[in-house]
């Protein structure tokens, strides 16, 4: 019985932790099923962007530029003015660029542009999941080590828009690609192997991760405290995904160049693809605290004291309360507060001095708050 007993504790921590690492890996597993390889869920997150002033203006920036040096309007003015009058061909094509900037940028905040997103990021998002199962397209490709997406649709629509403002000049244009890199092909190809062996086991791997924070609160002899910090760990592992996400915009913009996409642009884009990760993130994490604190809350109490403090007086369940619900409203915080490195410093460091408070210094004014003859351990 002694040896089942000794083998148990051991047991019932590797059950944990490994239900807690396997509970961070369901989230982005399930993230990438959901997001990177579902088109229409994938559209839900994307559709947005196009509302996104850094969005709008990267995009408008970039299609107006591609017809302002196709155009050449200053050129085209010199050819056609006499001589005499070649000094106008500079204000002349100032007014053109000008003309073309304007109109592509109404474009692009108009309703019409907002469909014309929604369309290439369906047809887009098609040949990211044809790339990352193995194929691809012409929409999106990979060439010359950079995944690239062809905005000539965004160009056809400007274009149109020009002649029919009056400057026919655009429709004898010859056509115009516009193909920008949005990620280096090595991320690409990282992303694909990961993508397709989670994608495997996004649907049990979650479940996996749940009977391994069951078993370890089963097998305990404590059941009430093990569920307890079980739960504690599941919302500390949800914490973790969302500080991991948080620094992930670093990451995100280092890997887009800025000629590919200013980092503006890149942080909107990133926060609105993790958008519904991180709201899923918090609702499980903030479940967690919530159950977890009701198992502290009403544990059975029992009537002898275990531990006793140095001086000798007893020393009731009630520091073994603090702690948990130190635990839990740092992890609140965390899940609730912006999850910047500040923040989390400060967080942490405030919960591990009440820690301290708590198990050294805190004794005499808990035990005047629940005097020890009305207090016991809590059984777990």
């Amino acid at each position: 019985m002694s040896t089942m007993s000794g083998a148990r504790r051991p047991a019932v921590v590797a059950l944990a932790v490994l239900g807690c690492i396997l509970a961070i890996v369901s989230v982005f597993a399930v993230w990438g099923r959901n997001q990177v390889l579902n088109t229409d869920r994938y559209l839900a997150t994307v559709v947005p962007l196009a509302a996104e002033p850094a969005i709008q203006d990267e995009i408008a920036t970039k299609v107006s530029a591609a017809i302002i040096a196709k155009l050449d309007a200053s050129d085209r003015a010199k050819e056609v003015l006499p001589t005499q009058a070649g000094f106008l061909a500079t204000p002349i094509g100032d007014a053109v660029n000008t003309m073309v900037t304007k109109r592509t940028t109404q474009f692009v905040h108009s309703d019409s542009f907002q469909k014309l997103w929604r369309e290439l990021n369906r047809v887009g998002h098609q040949q990211l999941v044809d790339i990352l199962n193995g194929s691809g397209d012409k929409a999106l490709a990979v060439s010359g080590g950079k995944l690239q997406l062809d905005l000539g649709k965004v160009v056809d629509a400007v274009k149109t828009r020009l002649v029919d403002a009056g400057l026919t000049i655009v429709a004898a244009m010859p056509p115009i690609t516009l193909v920008v890199d949005i990620a280096d092909a090595q991320g690409v190809e990282k992303a694909r192997t990961v993508v397709h062996r989670l994608d495997q086991v996004a649907n049990i791997l979650p479940f996996v991760a749940l009977a391994c924070l069951a078993g370890a609160a089963a097998l305990s002899r404590r059941r009430l405290r093990s569920s307890a910090l079980v739960l504690e760990g599941l919302m500390a592992s949800m914490v973790l995904v969302r500080l991991l996400v948080a620094a992930g915009v670093k990451v995100a913009v280092d890997g887009v160049s800025a000629d590919a996409a200013s980092p503006e642009a890149v942080r909107a884009f990133y926060a609105q693809m993790t958008a519904r990760m991180q709201e899923g993130v918090v609702l499980v994490g903030l479940l967690a605290a919530a159950v977890a604190a009701v198992l502290v809350a009403i544990a059975p109490i029992r009537g002898a004291v275990a531990h006793r403090s140095p001086t000798g007086a007893g020393w009731p369940a009630t520091r073994a309360v603090g702690r948990h619900a130190v635990t839990i409203l740092a992890g609140v915080v965390l899940l609730l507060a912006d999850p910047s490195v500040a923040t989390t410093v400060v967080t942490l460091v405030v919960a591990g001095l009440l820690w301290w408070v708590i198990g050294r210094r805190g004794e005499g004014a808990l035990q005047r708050l629940v005097p020890p003859a009305a207090t016991a351990e809590v059984a777990a």
